[in-house]
C-alpha cells in the first residue's frame, strides 16, 4: 500500500504513546475511577462485599459467591445487576458534566 498521507497518519497514530500516557486522559481516568468508588460506597454493604467479591482477582462464579454469601446465584447476578447500573448512571452523570466543559 502506498505511503501517501492516509499511511503516514495511521503511522503517527500507531507511534504515539498509549492513550493512559496523556496527562489530561490519566487526569480524567482518575475521576472517573474516584465517581464509581464513591457511587460503590453508597451501595448497600452487602452489594459492595458481593460486586468486590465478583470483581477480585480469584474471580469466582457466581454460585461460589452465592454460597460464600448465604444467596442464591439468582440474586447474586440480581445485585451485580443493580451495582453495574448504579456505576453506569455515575459514569454517564461524569460524562455528561464533562460534556459542558467542552462546550
Amino acid at each position: 500500500m502506498g505511503g501517501g498521507p492516509a499511511s503516514e497518519a495511521e503511522s503517527k497514530e500507531s507511534a504515539d504513546p498509549a492513550p493512559a500516557a496523556n496527562p489530561e486522559r490519566r487526569a480524567l481516568g482518575r475521576e472517573q475511577l474516584e465517581i464509581a468508588r464513591r457511587e460503590l460506597d453508597r451501595c448497600p454493604p452487602r452489594a459492595r462485599e458481593v460486586f468486590r467479591a465478583a470483581y477480585s482477582e480469584s474471580a469466582p462464579d457466581h454460585a461460589e459467591i452465592a454460597c460464600e454469601f448465604g444467596l442464591s446465584v439468582q440474586r447474586v447476578r440480581q445485585i451485580l445487576c443493580e451495582v453495574r447500573a448504579r456505576l453506569r448512571a455515575a459514569a454517564g452523570d461524569f460524562e455528561s458534566e464533562d460534556e459542558r466543559w467542552h462546550t
